[in-house]
């Protein structure tokens, strides 16, 4: 099984990994990092998604090909 985490400023690939280890502990993790640099620029985009929905949100840069390199090609 191969796993994608998604981390930010308040869940890390430290914090993420603890969880998912213990609940998948042969999986092969891979983490990407969602780029809000400081506390309040996650904040105003977190209201935003809030508001507005998943759309509203700044792309994760780099998700696509994570993605891709996760899934095996048939």
């Amino acid at each position: 099984m191969r796993i994608l985490g998604l981390t930010d400023l308040m869940g890390t690939e430290d914090l993420m990994a603890a969880g998912i280890k213990k609940a998948f502990p042969k999986a092969e993790v891979h983490y990407l990092g969602w780029p809000p640099s400081t506390g309040a620029i996650l904040a105003k985009e977190n209201l935003q998604i809030e508001k507005n929905g998943a759309k509203a949100g700044m792309p994760i840069p780099g998700i696509i090909e994570a993605v891709r390199d996760l899934i095996p090609r048939l």
